[in-house]
């Protein structure tokens, strides 16, 4: 599947509904999560990049491309500014997401 846009369905409301297809990432989407606050979320992927967004609008606020040298498999907010995410590649990177730099 590598080169096709692999899509985040956004249902919203119960009974659900399909409210949006974001096409954002060329690979295979492993994890998405939220913010603690609800504000923001993550999605990583196959395609090695790191996409934060904003949750009321759904815009791209970030995107991190070749924030690993393997597709990157989970990733967890540590706190309102921080992420970490673990690759295929054997390692563990701690970012600043609003920044887009990698701390450790």
């Amino acid at each position: 599947m590598s080169g096709e846009n692999q899509d985040i369905f956004v249902l919203d409301g119960t009974p659900y509904k399909h409210a949006k297809t974001m096409r954002t990432h060329t690979n295979f989407i492993n994890k998405v999560a939220f913010r603690a606050d609800g504000k923001f979320f993550i999605s990583v992927s196959a395609d090695k990049s790191i996409i934060l967004y904003d949750t009321d609008s759904l815009e791209v606020v970030r995107k991190i491309e070749k924030a690993h040298n393997k597709g990157i498999l989970d990733a967890l907010w540590i706190n309102d500014t921080d992420i970490m995410t673990c690759s295929s590649d054997n390692e563990i990177k701690y970012w600043n997401i609003e920044t887009g730099t990698q701390i450790k």
